[in-house]
C-alpha cells in the first residue's frame, strides 16, 4: 500500500476535486494508498464564502 501526504491550500474547485476523487478512488479499492497526512497552510477556520 502507497501511503502519500497530501499538500494543498484546497482553495480551489480543481484541488477540492482531485482531494475527493482521490479520497473516493482509495474507499472504493480502485487505488491502493493511505492519506498519511494532511498539509494545508490556511490559518483554523479560514474560508471563501
Amino acid at each position: 500500500m502507497l501511503k502519500v501526504g497530501w499538500f494543498s491550500t484546497g482553495r480551489g474547485e480543481g484541488s477540492q476535486k482531485l482531494l475527493r476523487a482521490t479520497v473516493d478512488a482509495i474507499h472504493e479499492g480502485r487505488l491502493a494508498a493511505e492519506i498519511a497526512f494532511v498539509f494545508s497552510n490556511r490559518e483554523p477556520g479560514q474560508f471563501e464564502a
